[in-house]
C-alpha cells in the first residue's frame, strides 16, 4: 500500500501532496541538522547524503515489484532488505 501511496505522490500535485511534501521536508531539515551536528560536518553535507541515500532507497522499493533482484540483493524479500541495511557484508 505504501508503494503505491508513493507513486500516486510522485504523480500528483494537489493540497494534500503539498502538505505531505513540507511535512518531509521539515523532518528532512531536522534529519539533517542533527546528523550535521552529531557528525560535526556542515548541514549541507549531510542533506545531501540524506538526500541521495533516501532517493536511492525511494527507487529500490519502487523497483521491487519489477525487478526482484538489484546488485546481487533481493529486494522481494526481507534478507535482501537486511543486507542493504547492513554495509559491512
Amino acid at each position: 500500500m505504501l508503494k503505491r501511496l508513493s507513486r500516486w505522490e510522485l504523480s500528483t500535485h494537489n493540497a494534500m501532496i503539498d502538505k505531505l511534501r513540507q511535512q518531509r521536508e521539515a523532518t528532512g531539515l531536522w534529519l539533517s541538522e542533527t546528523i550535521a551536528r552529531q557528525a560535526d560536518r556542515k548541514q549541507s553535507e549531510a542533506a545531501a547524503l540524506i538526500a541521495v541515500i533516501s532517493a536511492a532507497i525511494n527507487y529500490l522499493i519502487m523497483l521491487e515489484d519489477f525487478c526482484p533482484e538489484y546488485v546481487g540483493a533481493p529486494l522481494n524479500k526481507n534478507e535482501g532488505w537486511e543486507q542493504i541495511a547492513d554495509c559491512r557484508r
